[in-house]
């Protein structure tokens, strides 16, 4: 019941601005500490975090959350089905450099729901070892789903040290799961992949904040980070961009907060400008 009356509060909040005036009147209740506290509790875990772990523990007094949620295991592998508007832009990138490719790290690639959606549209992945880095938890089913589809290329892991040495390296509808920035990451390993391919990510131009995905079913905890960030990051560690799309299908909001509003998810695809001999 709980659950319920924080959505409809949302929804509730989320008409309220959309009428000539309700933002303001919504903007003047923020700044009273009083009526600040009652909106965050009636919102609950739809609210700005100054931390992914705070979003975390907002959403863990309530059940039906989090990444091994079988709800989010089930609804993955149906919308991998076929390819969403935003995986077309990634099938070009990747149908390019296929013939260069030997390993792909798939980061928070959950049971291996993109490999089977992207094996439906690559000509040749046969000599391609996929790895998938996520929960233990997924990584047991993603065993369990790879054997009975006879996925022989696909393997799991839970250590991203192993990503080192990868051709390419997929972050699709992931980062925003890690707090670090994506560079950083990158920093650890002592040999960097050659390409990056980041896809179906809330990115925000201005400053990163925590919130809490809805997803009816279950609900995740996740970050804004910073476009302007995530890139010079990444330009600072010797990547270029080569392409830029939104994922359209994606959005993000909120409620009483437009400052955070996220109209598109957003998809990139980079080489690193040293390439191995």
């Amino acid at each position: 019941m709980r659950v319920e009356q924080i959505r409809f509060a949302g929804k509730v909040v989320r008409g309220i601005a959309r009428v000539p005036g309700g933002q303001s009147f919504l903007n003047t209740l923020e700044r009273i500490p009083v009526t600040r506290s009652a909106l965050e509790t009636v919102l609950a875990y739809q609210r700005p975090f100054k931390t992914l772990h705070e979003a975390e523990e907002s959403m863990a007094r309530y059940r039906g959350g989090g990444h091994v949620d079988p709800t989010n295991m089930q609804h993955l592998l149906f919308m991998s089905q076929s390819a969403r508007p935003s995986d077309y832009a990634a099938l070009f990138h990747l149908q390019q450099i296929l013939p260069r490719i030997r390993r792909i790290f798939d980061l928070g690639g959950n049971v291996g729901n993109l490999y089977y959606c992207y094996a439906k549209y690559l000509s040749d992945m046969k000599d391609i070892s996929w790895v998938v880095m996520d929960l233990p938890e997924n990584i047991a089913r993603g065993r369990e789903l790879a054997e009975e589809r006879g996925a022989r290329q696909l393997s799991f892991t839970d250590k991203w040290e192993d990503a080192d040495g990868c051709d390419l390296l997929i972050a699709s509808g992931c980062l925003h799961y890690f707090e670090r920035p994506l560079s950083k990451m990158l920093e650890e390993l002592e040999k960097r992949p050659n390409y990056i391919l980041i896809n179906r990510t809330p990115l925000t131009e201005g400053a990163p904040v925590a919130t809490v995905q809805d997803n009816g079913a279950y609900r995740t905890a996740c970050v804004l980070h910073n476009l302007q960030e995530l890139k010079g990051g990444l330009q600072e560690i010797g990547y270029e961009i080569d392409d830029q799309w939104r994922a359209a299908e994606l959005s993000l909001e909120i409620p009483a907060h437009p400052e955070h509003r996220i109209s598109s998810y957003s998809g990139m695809f980079m080489h690193h400008r040293v390439q191995p001999q």
